[in-house]
């Protein structure tokens, strides 16, 4: 039988970097994980007419950043840090977001990003990147970060849990955006239960509807939708914070206007 060589790659210095952080964050942060979906319709219209307005080109992403830096203001124990058996709560909503560059992946940090602008945040986001997949990015733009975002949508991930990079103690993943049937609760039609229903058009709509197997049907509609799933250190903060925050990040992201 042939023998069949090894390979070695060795890691770089960032990699080496990124691995012991990593490590450290899983051995020392006992973590929980929540999840909630949030409708990017709104997003991805009002995207569209930022962009043909703004000097720099607005993504999804860009939104999910704003929306996540603003909650973070509002729910300042998710940029806690546990330090000698107290809480401290850092002075500066800075966030890190991972970028996919030749090295590996890349975590540049928006300084103060809940006192900047949905444009400067773009202008930030993009300066980054550029630098990152160039490998010229200061590590001085990767430092100091308080919480997190790691975004898999462009890779076709519909939702992931992601480790959070010291010293934050919250991530937030971000998914694809999928399509989504959910209920219509404002028809007259809407009642009833769904439980065993299956998908058809029921009779004087206009859309599809779930049959409940009761001779009934539930108006629905398709939503394009993305899943959020924050990971967090429940030394700092506990479950139901932590769904508060989320919940507000989602109502922001559904209602974008209110980021620009």
């Amino acid at each position: 039988m042939e023998h069949v060589r090894h390979t070695e790659t060795p890691l770089t210095r960032i990699q080496k970097l990124i691995a012991s952080r990593m490590l450290a964050s899983k051995r020392s942060k006992p973590c929980f994980y929540i999840e909630a979906h949030a409708d990017v319709g709104e997003i991805l219209t009002f995207r569209k007419k930022l962009t043909k307005k703004a000097a720099t080109r607005i993504t999804t992403n860009t939104f999910f950043l704003r929306a996540l830096a603003v909650s973070a203001r509002q729910f300042p124990r998710m940029i806690g840090l546990l330090e000698d058996g107290c809480v401290r709560i850092a002075g500066h909503v800075n966030v890190g977001f991972a970028v996919n560059a030749p090295q590996g992946v890349i975590v540049p940090v928006i300084k103060d990003a809940d006192r900047k602008s949905l444009s400067r945040i773009a202008e930030q986001e993009q300066r980054f990147v550029q630098h990152a997949r160039s490998n010229d990015l200061p590590l001085a733009d990767m430092e100091g970060e308080t919480i997190a975002l790691s975004n898999l949508g462009a890779y076709g991930v519909d939702a992931f849990a992601a480790i959070i990079p010291p010293p934050a103690s919250t991530i937030m993943a971000v998914g694809n955006v999928l399509r989504e049937v959910v209920p219509v609760e404002a028809c007259p039609e809407a009642a009833g239960s769904t439980q065993g229903g299956s998908l058809s058009r029921s009779e004087g709509l206009d859309r599809p509807a779930l049959a409940d197997g009761k001779g009934r049907h539930r108006p629905v509609a398709v939503r394009k939708a993305v899943r959020f799933t924050l990971a967090v250190d429940r030394r700092v903060v506990d479950e139901i914070y932590a769904a508060r925050f989320l919940r507000a990040i989602v109502e922001r992201v559904e209602n974008p206007r209110s980021l620009a």
